[in-house]
């Protein structure tokens, strides 16, 4: 198989070229309907995206963005 010039530049920003809609380092693969659901890469983006949203709920919170916050005790309360 010869690559043609628009898959060699995908290749070089990490892009699958036989699956360019996942992005680059398939980050995008959840909305790739081209992936199978039962595939690695889409299983794996899927559980970043959750963990991503996790960590954006935490840090509204205030507890992910000041690793400080609920560790201090007042003990003359």
């Amino acid at each position: 198989m010869s690559a043609n010039c628009t898959e060699v530049d995908q290749a070089k920003k990490n892009i699958d070229p036989a699956h360019p809609d996942a992005g680059p380092f398939g980050v995008d693969a959840d909305k790739d309907p081209t992936i199978p659901a039962n595939d690695a890469r889409k299983i794996k983006a899927e559980a970043a995206k959750v963990e991503r949203t996790g960590e954006n709920m935490a840090s509204e919170n205030g507890h992910a963005g000041d690793p400080s916050k609920g560790r201090e005790i007042n003990i003359l309360a």
